[in-house]
Parts: structure tokens; C-alpha cells; sequence
């Protein structure tokens, strides 16, 4: 399973860039003896970052065989943010499983939904 984060570092007043923190732009995770999830953390801000993103859901895309997930990270304008980048990649939407991480200081996407409004810092101690 491969999860590619998308997250927008100027969200929350600045919780986004928590997820920088973890330590690396790659991160193996271990949920079973016999099974990992590969996590890729994407600076929007990093031209390069986003590209390597886009690419990296561009190849999983075309390996029906491969399971991922997109992850938004952000406030309620970094979700279209990241949808015109997959579609300007020629990705079908309606093809990928896309979930969202509400961090923004309004929140009004995921307060509508009925996720909650609040930021969630994350800090390497706390995601262990």
C-alpha cells in the first residue's frame, strides 16, 4: 500500500509543516509481520516535491496491480489545489481514492461534512 501526502505547509497557521517533521520524504511502515505502507510526504510549496508526487500517483496509476491512496493535507483551497494538479496529469478522478487531513483555520470543507474544524499538529512523537 502506498500513501502519497499532499501538504500545503502554510496551513493551520502553519500545523501543515508539522508533517515535514517526520523526518524523511519516505517513510516505510510496518502494520503486520508481513505487510508495509510506504508513505511519501509532498511539500506543495517544493516544485520539485509536488512533481515527484504527481509522477509517483502517475505510475501507480498506470499499475492496476499497485494499491494507493492520496492524501490532502491543507485547508479548504488545497483541495482543488491538488485536484487541478492530477487532472493537468491526465489522471481520472473517479479512479483514484483521494481522502483529506482538514488542517486549514477554517476548515468550512470538513466542518460541512461533519469531520470537526479543529488542526491537528502531528510531531514525530506522536505519530509513532
Amino acid at each position: 500500500m502506498h500513501f502519497i501526502l499532499f501538504v500545503n505547509t502554510k496551513s493551520g497557521d502553519g500545523y501543515g509543516a508539522s508533517y515535514l517533521e517526520l523526518g524523511s520524504e519516505e517513510i516505510m511502515i510496518k502494520y503486520s509481520t508481513s505487510k508495509k505502507a510506504y508513505l511519501y510526504i509532498c511539500d506543495l510549496f517544493d516544485e520539485d516535491a509536488r512533481k515527484r508526487g504527481v509522477q509517483l500517483i502517475s505510475t501507480f496509476y498506470s499499475e492496476e496491480s499497485i494499491d494507493f491512496r492520496v492524501i490532502i493535507c491543507g485547508g479548504d483551497g488545497t483541495i482543488p489545489w491538488v485536484l487541478s494538479e492530477l487532472l493537468s496529469a491526465d489522471l481520472d478522478l473517479a479512479k483514484i481514492v483521494i481522502g483529506i487531513i482538514p488542517i486549514g483555520t477554517g476548515n468550512d470543507f470538513s466542518r460541512s461534512l461533519g469531520w470537526g474544524a479543529k488542526p491537528v499538529k502531528v510531531t514525530p512523537t506522536n505519530f509513532k
